[in-house]
């Protein structure tokens, strides 16, 4: 027979909740184009514009006891404590830049016995974006340092490369690709 104190440890329900009303806008220019024979130029620029736009109250849930300075686990993720919530209206949807950009060339050099080497670069930039929609520099907390839980994306830059060679009969290919070649 076992004897002794039984200890529960807390947890977390996370729930999904939706936002009342949120505007997305958005324009995308694509563009493909071969300047010349076996040249190939491809790509798109995109401009977005995302945002909760009505008042959506929530229970922060994106480290409490640190936010809200709490010792408390319990404390931390009370759902009546109204200190712990914020209104998120304005704030960005998560993953979306406001600009982004890409542009792809490939070029297809066709040798003797029918087959196709085609060698492909393409360069692909984004804005600053969250990744959540908690927004966390948005908000006032009482913890003084709020960066250590920044959810935003710097801008960032990637170049992809491969070099596909396709049989003469167009049976089979091979690829070598790298993704984000640059780091």
């Amino acid at each position: 027979m076992l004897t002794g104190d039984i200890v529960a440890e807390p947890a977390v329900v996370y729930r999904t909740k939706n936002t009342a009303r949120v505007e997305i806008k958005g324009l995308e220019l694509g563009f493909d184009w071969a300047p010349y024979p076996n040249g190939h130029v491809s790509g798109f620029a995109t401009w977005l514009r995302k945002e909760i736009t009505s008042d959506f109250v929530n229970r922060w849930n994106f480290n409490n006891q640190a936010l809200f300075e709490l010792e408390d686990w319990a404390a931390a993720h009370d759902d009546s404590n109204d200190d712990l919530c914020r209104n998120l209206k304005s704030n960005e949807l998560p993953v979306s830049p406001r600009y982004s950009f890409t542009i792809n060339y490939d070029h297809t050099f066709e040798m003797a016995d029918g087959s196709r080497v085609i060698p492909f670069i393409g360069v692909h930039w984004e804005d600053q974006s969250y990744l959540t929609y908690w927004n966390v520099d948005k908000h006032d907390f009482p913890a003084d340092k709020t960066s250590t839980f920044d959810d935003s994306r710097d801008a960032f830059w990637m170049v992809n490369t491969s070099i596909q060679y396709v049989s003469a009969d167009d049976q089979w290919n091979v690829e070598a690709f790298s993704n984000n070649t640059t780091d």
